[in-house]
């Protein structure tokens, strides 16, 4: 087409009426200085472009992945945090706790979009689609954004947000705030001897000194782990919680890694290259690789033996007595809720009676057929193991 349609990704819908708005228009922090958010994820860099303004700032986030950065033991997410703030004003309000944030507690999630705007007189709130991100407000992403200044439907999303934000956990600690006031953001006169010295994130790096960067020296990494292992211990009720959770995550990643594996195989088996670019290749074509696509398919087949080794062995330590999920040369506790020992001899009673009554009433006491009820039975006992069991045959065979 020689003229496009203008296309309206963000659609405002103010007091029932359409209308047109900027996102500064939409986040007026002149008007309304205080603004609160309800928020599934945020971009921080996004964050303090937009709302750099505002002189009071409430943000929670549902996210686990966000949540979770700043409860693990990896420094790595409160430090970028750090590193995204653009000037002193806003850090100055983080540490005074005029800017505040918070993030839903383990087990309890958050996906509303709300934000609260208030200043003299005068609020609104907005709800809808859009996360706050640029995505969201300034890209090609299709939004729904409600926007009321009806005092009535205020004040319900004010008790809203207070009940969301009493739920929330605190995002960064009092240490945290403690920690950000050693932070230089901007290090242009901070010299050190050499790069190697200090963990630093610059935009530039010279000979001696850094510019327009923030200077993160390895003692504050060690203090930022420090206080992780104290909220750990503080919260030492959830650490079996917290192994398997990363046993979990660990999981997801492998098979997440035998997916993209997978289509990769996919990919090349159905493309060829022709004048310098990747195309299909014909029906025919496709249709003379049908059996290695069906191998490719079967996930389990010689061309995709490294995905067997991706996987997590259920190993038994004699040392230890216990079994570990092994991979390659790790080993990590294998989780397993406790055993109610009477409800395990119930249900193996159970399990007898009937062996008992369906001998004595079905199989007319035939041997074979009691022997074969008893391979079901312990079929179903080995049935976590039976991945393993499909593995050795994969390697003799080829494909399930």
């Amino acid at each position: 087409m020689l003229f496009e349609e203008h296309i309206t990704y963000l659609s405002v819908l103010e007091d029932g009426r359409a209308v047109r708005r900027s996102v500064a228009e939409l986040f007026d922090a002149e008007r309304f200085p205080r603004i609160s958010i309800a928020s599934f994820v945020a971009s921080p860099d996004y964050l303090f472009k937009r709302l750099g303004a505002f002189t009071h700032l409430r943000m929670v986030l549902g996210e686990e992945e966000n949540a979770q950065s700043f409860t693990a033991l990896d420094s790595d997410g409160e430090i970028a945090l750090i590193r995204s703030i653009p000037d002193e004003s806003i850090k100055e309000r983080i540490i005074s706790q005029a800017w505040q944030f918070r993030a839903m507690p383990p087990k309890c999630h958050l996906h509303s979009k709300i934000y609260l705007l208030e200043g003299e007189g005068v609020a609104k709130v907005m709800v809808g689609s859009a996360n706050l991100s640029r995505s969201a407000f300034e890209g090609k992403q299709f939004e729904e954004l409600l926007v009321f200044t009806d005092p009535q439907v205020v004040t319900h999303y004010q008790e809203r947000f207070e009940t969301i934000w009493q739920t929330g956990v605190e995002w960064l600690t009092p240490a945290s705030i403690k920690r950000l006031k050693k932070v230089e953001l901007h290090a242009a006169e901070s010299h050190i001897q050499s790069v190697e010295e200090s963990v630093v994130v610059a935009d530039q790096v010279r000979v001696g000194q850094m510019e327009g960067g923030v200077v993160i020296t390895p003692e504050f990494h060690a203090e930022v782990f420090q206080g992780k292992v104290e909220h750990l211990r503080r919260n030492h009720e959830g650490l079996d919680e917290k192994t398997a959770e990363l046993e979990g995550s660990s999981a997801q990643t492998l098979e997440l890694q035998q997916q993209i594996k997978r289509q990769s195989e996919l990919l090349s088996q159905i493309t060829k290259k022709q004048k310098g670019q990747t195309v299909l290749k014909s029906p025919q074509e496709i249709g003379r690789i049908k059996e290695a696509l069906l191998q490719t398919l079967s996930i389990t087949n010689k061309k995709s033996e490294a995905f067997m080794e991706l996987r997590p062995n259920l190993v038994w330590s004699r040392s230890a007595s216990d079994f570990y999920l092994q991979h390659g040369e790790q080993l990590l506790p294998y989780i397993t809720p406790p055993i109610d020992t009477e409800k395990l001899s119930e249900q193996l009673g159970r399990m007898e009676r009937f062996i008992r009554s369906y001998s004595r009433f079905t199989n007319a006491k035939n041997r074979e057929n009691e022997k074969k009820i008893f391979e079901a039975i312990l079929i179903t006992f080995a049935s976590p193991l039976m991945w393993m069991l499909r593995g050795v045959l994969s390697e003799e065979r080829g494909r399930e």
